[in-house]
């Protein structure tokens, strides 16, 4: 059966003669509409060729097999403290278990992402637009998805990433005006269902976070006091409405870390 369609095929649709003008113009209408939602036209009905690449069965990439680990994902603004926070669970998690819970960074983790790393670090690049730095974010995380994270869950192990879709979705969509809808369509692209089972957003007073930094800042961290004050507000107002989402409030290291382990717990088989 030949599943493609093309437009001008159209042209040679009419309706039965004796039938009014309407009619046919109906017909043709209702032939047009069938044809767009059953994507026919030009393009292949093989819906596999719009999957992400784990979910498609291609000769470039094999399918990867059930998903039997734990995906879980440390957010929040510049300075929070996720470095430190994904360390002590990694750690607290490792204790007793064969298969040692893996500790990746997002952008990062291969060697494609940590060079858009760079980049997207990079002081120099200050004419780097919020489009392009978006494109480079999902680019760099699908890498990462594809190439190390995806494996290790489909391997039982547990994976604790620093940052992941809600950062683009805060920093990019809401702060740099993107858009955070326009976001989540170019991720659910890139990655597919691949998604954390819980994320744990590190709240912070606005302008607390980068106060606690001590080094030089890098070109995210230097966009300036208004831009940070929407990266706070934003975690705030996305994590609020979001399903395997914690909000895990301000402490020291140890009230911080407590309040993570409580979180995930649960979700530790």
């Amino acid at each position: 059966m030949n599943n493609s369609f093309e437009i001008k095929d159209l042209r040679r649709l009419r309706a039965p003669k004796g039938f009014p003008e309407t009619t046919k113009t109906t017909a043709a209408r209702s032939v047009a509409r069938k044809a767009r939602k059953t994507r026919l036209h030009t393009f292949s009905t093989d819906r596999t060729s719009r999957r992400a690449p784990w979910n498609r069965p291609d000769r470039y990439t094999s399918p990867v097999p059930e998903r039997k680990g734990l995906f879980l994902v440390l957010e929040g603004a510049d300075g929070c403290g996720k470095t430190t926070q994904a360390k002590r669970l990694v750690a607290a998690l490792g204790k007793g278990r064969s298969k040692k819970p893996l500790h990746v960074r997002d952008p990062g983790g291969t060697r494609l992402s940590e060079a858009v790393r760079a980049i997207l670090l990079d002081r120099a690049q200050d004419r780097l637009t919020v489009e392009a730095e978006t494109l480079l974010y999902v680019a760099a995380r699908a890498q990462l998805a594809a190439e190390v994270i995806a494996p290790a869950l489909a391997a039982g192990r547990v994976v604790v990433c620093e940052r992941w879709t809600l950062s683009t979705e805060v920093y990019q969509g809401l702060a740099g005006g993107f858009g955070a809808a326009r976001v989540r369509r170019l991720v659910r692209l890139a990655l597919g269902d691949l998604e954390p089972d819980l994320s744990l957003v590190l709240d912070v007073a606005v302008g607390g976070g980068l106060a606690r930094l001590r080094r030089e800042r890098d070109r995210v961290e230097s966009k300036g006091d208004d831009f940070h004050a929407l990266v706070v507000k934003g975690y705030r107002r996305l994590a609020a409405g979001r399903a395997r989402c914690a909000v895990i409030p301000p402490g020291d290291e140890r009230e911080v870390a407590a309040r993570v382990l409580a979180e995930v717990r649960p979700h530790v088989g």
